[in-house]
């Protein structure tokens, strides 16, 4: 059996979208490649290698991205209480990396470098990179990709991206900076100069049309994230179908500049003071600052739970009546959670804040669910008994996954797998 090297910083246990998508495909990889995945070493307690779903998982690690990444992790998973000091603790806690920072630059083991450089020695040294047929690097993070273009390049072996946000055009990025898009672009074309083929979602393709990266067109492949899979019953533990209340659910992030809950959480406000019967749930982080002003006032209603693993994000959308979705603000990608939510069947309601919302548009095909555009100075009233009036009438409905799976079949693993594999087998 041929042998594939996958390259992702971030795999189980952490719960995220791009998780998600690449856990998806490997169901369909190792029925065709004995598959190793390389990843980062995030706790002391997880194995260095371990088999799990059919693939070995490799785990690094180095001194230089263990410091900064514990640190990333430890101001994310502070307490709500302690989100008004979270600033001032980020500031303090940066400067002894300072001289962390020049050491390693010097080095060359700067912070995004080292695990490139590292990891490449690692793999080196305990591995034969010379027996894996090709290797697969998703993005993001994508210092991903500069380890498996270092990999490729070496060992001369074919290079696949799965490119799952924008890089140097992304619009969270100062696109006036010119010096630092320069650096952004040069990077992006070696990585694309390296590739053999580059997978990128539908809405990132038709945004990067416009760009320079056309230059590499015939190496640029769009696909649907692979998140369409039927709900796994075993999670399916409990229901609040019989309860008077109506159980809302949130999961993922969220960002002050691209996906905000404020707007959400308005709406909501007005919800609870009329209809107490409704609970929100949130799992997940961000924008603390803000949820936490609502819990203060609602704590009966809101309920926060903070970061949570796969298992358990998965129990809370079977046990929920009703599953929540703040899009982007950008419509160059879209949460690819939305995907995951109509896996479930269960009724959707998507906050928007931009024309051609792309959740919106995904969910057209789908009967249970209801769309609200952010207006501040619109007409409150109205929207708060339309949303009750959905969450009431379509609590306890839930659509088979077959009807659904007719709409979306290119969301499946299995279609998305196949497209990308008919590239990797030529």
């Amino acid at each position: 059996m041929k042998k594939a090297l996958i390259i992702s910083k971030e795999y189980y246990p952490i719960s995220n979208g791009s998780v998600t998508c690449l856990s998806n495909l490997l169901e369909q990889f190792t029925k065709e490649f004995t598959v190793d995945v390389v990843t980062f070493k995030d706790d002391k307690s997880e194995a260095i290698h371990e088999r799990l779903d059919d693939c070995n998982i490799i785990r690094l690690s180095h001194w230089s991205d263990d410091i900064m990444t514990t640190r990333i992790n430890w101001l994310a998973t502070l307490s709500i209480k302690q989100q008004s000091i979270k600033k001032t603790l980020a500031a303090i806690t940066k400067l002894p990396l300072i001289p962390l920072y020049l050491v390693s630059k010097k080095s060359g083991l700067l912070y995004n470098d080292c695990w490139a450089q590292n990891g490449y020695r690692n793999l080196n040294t305990n591995l034969d990179l010379n027996s894996y047929d090709f290797v697969l690097a998703m993005g993001a993070p994508f210092e991903n990709l500069d380890l498996a273009m270092r990999v490729a390049k070496k060992k001369n072996i074919p290079l696949y991206i799965m490119q799952l946000d924008l890089f140097s055009y992304n619009p969270t990025n100062d696109l006036k900076d010119q010096a630092l898009f320069k650096y952004r672009l040069e990077k992006e074309f070696s990585w694309y100069e390296a590739a053999d083929q580059v997978f990128v979602t539908n809405e990132m393709y038709d945004a990067m049309k416009e760009t320079k990266l056309m230059h590499y067109k015939k190496k640029i492949m769009p696909i649907q994230m692979p998140n369409l899979k039927k709900p796994n019953l075993e999670f399916n533990v409990k229901s609040y179908e019989d309860g008077k209340d109506i159980n809302v659910l949130y999961t993922g992030m969220f960002y002050e500049d691209i996906r905000n809950p404020k707007y959400m959480l308005k709406v909501f406000e007005k919800i609870f003071i009329k209809y107490p019967n409704i609970k929100l749930h949130i799992i997940g982080f961000g924008c603390e600052d803000i949820i936490n002003k609502y819990i203060i006032k609602y704590p009966f209603n809101i309920l926060f739970y903070g970061r949570k693993g796969k298992k358990d994000v998965l129990d809370a959308m079977n046990s929920a009546d009703i599953l929540l979705n703040v899009s982007n603000k950008t419509i160059t990608q879209a949460p690819s959670k939305i995907i995951e939510y109509i896996s479930t069947g269960k009724p959707i309601v998507n906050f928007h804040s931009v024309d051609g919302d792309i959740c919106e548009k995904i969910l057209n095909s789908y009967e249970y669910s209801y769309s609200i555009r952010e207006d501040f100075e619109g007409n409150s009233e109205a929207i708060i008994e339309e949303l009750f009036a959905f969450m009431k009438n379509y609590k306890g409905k839930q659509q088979t996954f077959e009807s659904i799976q007719k709409s979306y079949i290119e969301y499946t693993p299995e279609f998305v797998a196949e497209k990308m594999l008919k590239k990797i087998r030529v």
